[in-house]
């Protein structure tokens, strides 16, 4: 993912990783393309309650994830050290979440 993500970077693409980062090498790394290729970076942690988060799960939505329940549960119960990215509410429809991204990324100029 990330070597596609400096290739893209380097050919001039806007980049978003979409990954659970729940470690912070994970995240330390995502920032790393960006340095690397001279471009800004900015991480956005969605958050949204365990209930939510379970409903989707259990809903299937069709995404690439094969993540069930057990799996939310880990990465709930999960340390994820120091949190730098900035959080963005993520409860609502897919359209709320990425008005309120694309908001906050023209708020701090990414």
């Amino acid at each position: 993912m990330f070597e596609r993500a400096e290739t893209l970077t380097r050919a001039g693409q806007t980049v978003i990783l979409d990954a659970t980062f729940t470690s912070p090498f994970m995240r330390t790394a995502a920032a790393a393309v960006a340095a690397r290729t001279g471009v800004p970076f900015q991480g956005l942690w969605l958050t949204a309650s365990e209930a939510v988060l379970t409903h989707r799960v259990r809903a299937g939505t069709g995404d690439a994830s094969d993540a069930d329940v057990a799996v939310l549960g880990a990465q709930l119960a999960g340390d994820l050290g120091e949190m730098l990215w900035d959080a963005v509410d993520a409860s609502g429809t897919p359209k709320t979440v990425r008005d309120k991204a694309q908001q906050f990324l023209r708020r701090c100029g990414a």
